[in-house]
């Protein structure tokens, strides 16, 4: 499960999933930004590291993060 809000660069890693739960594929999801209507990709590419990718909004310069509340299946 991944939960709570982020603010974070697209198109650069933000972050890693520990070892002993990475996908075996890697997965992407929509996630929802914050500060206007729209979505994002989240990458989690199967050596775990995250990514943020694409920008589809309202307004994208009122975007200020990204709500990763989902459940995302892993190993």
């Amino acid at each position: 499960m991944l939960r709570g809000h982020l603010k974070a660069n697209r198109e650069v890693i933000f972050g890693w999933i520990p070892a002993d739960r990475l996908p075996d594929k890697g997965i992407v999801v929509s996630v929802p930004v914050s500060g206007t209507t729209g979505h994002s990709k989240l990458y989690i590419y199967n050596t775990g590291e995250l990514k943020l990718t694409g920008l589809h909004a309202v307004n994208n310069s009122a975007v200020t993060g990204y709500y990763l509340d989902m459940v995302v299946p892993l190993n």
